[in-house]
């Protein structure tokens, strides 16, 4: 057998193997990406503790788009203090997150999206900034309405 014959066999090998390593990857991957909802109530209870304050998700979905897994979180709340009007609601938020990242060990979104929300930032006659967000309606120049951070 020459030289040339045993490189293209080497090669058409190579290739074969490394096509249905990356199918089987993936495949994989979908079937991971399908159990990310059982992990709303972690997810909540890991967000309230960094944020110190309760959060409430909605719904979680995730999908890869491409090579690119993707979660979204639904109709997020985000309590500030006890009234239910100083609530920041958010309609859709989406993460993407890098493949080679998570296979380093990094899971840490690339690319942030909000979507259904309308969100303004204040500031106040002292001098601090405060968050208002809606999801269902625009604030009005009047409403008390002060998520501050």
């Amino acid at each position: 057998m020459s030289k040339a014959r045993l490189f293209g066999h080497s090669f058409l090998w190579l290739l074969t193997v490394s096509v249905a390593a990356l199918a089987i990857t993936l495949v994989a991957a979908r079937f991971l990406v399908m159990e990310a909802p059982t992990y709303k109530v972690d997810l909540e209870a890991l967000l309230s503790e960094e944020l110190e304050r309760p959060i409430h998700i909605g719904d979680i979905s995730a999908s890869i788009e491409g090579f690119e897994p993707q979660v979204k979180l639904t109709n997020l709340t985000l309590a500030e203090g006890s009234s239910e009007t100083n609530n920041l609601r958010i309609g859709e938020i989406r993460l993407s997150f890098s493949p080679l990242g998570f296979l380093m060990g990094n899971i840490t979104p690339n690319k942030i999206s909000l979507v259904d929300t309308s969100i303004s930032v204040r500031r106040f006659e002292d001098g601090h900034l405060a968050l208002v967000g809606f999801a269902e309606k625009k604030p009005e120049d009047n409403e008390e309405s002060d998520f501050s951070w």
